[in-house]
């Protein structure tokens, strides 16, 4: 029987900054007092607001406010679609961290990489390895590949190529 819970954790979502309480789902849970650990496991689903997430396994530990979501990861959020073998929030540090057959999609934008590090303030994401942005018939390829979201820019330190097969246009 799946269970549900609805629970006001303190670990709101980092990147979201939403109040809304996060609702979890999973066939399995447990609570571990001491380790002061929330364990959900088989079919995971969290939700907050706009924003799902689908697992195998989550494990929220409040001691360090922290969450490691792990197991074929799926985050939807908007034009957003995420999936990873492993998505870690921390908020001390306020970054999300996703690695393992990453790929992103956003409305026509699709990237590739081995790891992502979101740094929720001041909104830049960094694409680490080997990474791959498509958009329509642009490619770009490059290592260490940084998307600065405020800004709309993408860039690299390391070598890069790109095959451009139309003129980008503003939005």
């Amino acid at each position: 029987m799946k269970t549900s819970l609805f629970i006001l954790l303190f670990f709101v979502l980092s990147f979201s900054k939403q109040s809304e309480p996060v609702q979890i789902q999973a066939d399995r849970f447990e609570v571990d007092i001491s380790s002061n650990q929330f364990i959900a496991e088989d079919n995971v689903v969290i939700q907050q607001g706009e924003i799902m997430i689908t697992a195998k396994r989550a494990t929220y530990t409040s001691k360090r406010d922290f969450i490691n979501i792990d197991k074929d990861v799926s985050l939807k959020y908007q034009d957003l679609n995420l999936k990873s073998d492993v998505l870690v929030f921390d908020r001390i540090k306020q970054q999300m961290l996703a690695e393992g057959h990453l790929k992103v999609d956003n409305r026509d934008i699709s990237i590739t990489s081995e790891r992502l590090r979101y740094d929720i303030d001041p909104n830049i994401i960094l694409f680490v390895g080997e990474t791959t942005v498509v958009q329509k018939k642009n490619v770009i390829k490059g290592r260490n590949i940084i998307y600065d979201v405020n800004k709309r820019k993408l860039s690299s330190s390391e070598k890069t190529q790109m095959r451009l097969e139309s003129t980008p246009t503003n939005r």
